[in-house]
Order: C-alpha cells, then sequence, then structure tokens
C-alpha cells in the first residue's frame, strides 16, 4: 500500500467508500445505498466510481477527503453531494489528463481542480 491511497487498490465498490456509514441511520433496505446517493447528487454514483476507476487505473495515489472522508469514519454520517479528493502535486496534471480523458470537464482554479 502507498501512501495517500485509500487502501491500496480500491475494490470495495460504491457502498463501502461512501454510504456504509448511511446503512445504520437510514433504512437501506427499502432504497439500496446506491440509489440513495444517486437519488441526493442527481445521479453521482456511476460518476464517483468512474473517477475511482480512472485514477486506479492510471496508477494515481489519490486519498478522498471531506464529507466522503467523514462518512467513513465518523458515528454520524454526514450528507454530501460531491467528492473531493486529493493527489499528490507531482501528479496533478497527470490526473487531470487522465479524468480528462475518462470524460469530465476540468475546470481549474487558483487553488484547486473542480470537475464536473
Amino acid at each position: 500500500m502507498r501512501i495517500g491511497r485509500w487502501s491500496g487498490k480500491f475494490k470495495g465498490g460504491f457502498d463501502a467508500l461512501v454510504l456504509a456509514p448511511f446503512a445504520s441511520a437510514f433504512n437501506l433496505s427499502v432504497m439500496t445505498a446506491k440509489k440513495f446517493y444517486d437519488w441526493q447528487t442527481a445521479g453521482g454514483t456511476d460518476d464517483v466510481m468512474l473517477m475511482v476507476n480512472a485514477l486506479e487505473g492510471a496508477d494515481i495515489p489519490w486519498c478522498a477527503i471531506g464529507g466522503v472522508a467523514v462518512n467513513h469514519w465518523a458515528a454520524e454520517p454526514m450528507v454530501t453531494q460531491d467528492v473531493d479528493f486529493v493527489v499528490a502535486t507531482d501528479a496533478i496534471e497527470r490526473a487531470v489528463a487522465v479524468l480528462a480523458q475518462a470524460g469530465f470537464r476540468p475546470e481549474k482554479l487558483k487553488w484547486s481542480v473542480n470537475f464536473t
């Protein structure tokens, strides 16, 4: 495992990455974790896994931060509509290129890059 990587190659699927903490707080037997996040983000589940697969496929170390990371560790889940992540400074341009090739549109700001 490399420093900054979620946990080696990511194998947990979307539920393990983002929504496991919601299972105890919401009745997910009626609405699956994927359906919940899709409802919350207007269909963002596939985008999250596309991002994960693109970065992992290019062997770019990354780390989830923000609400997704909070939900991984917190006792109380937090609703989030995006995925914040970081890569090492020497991998930024490569990550932007890989995610653009995967279909994301980068918007370069002074201190960050947003993808839609």
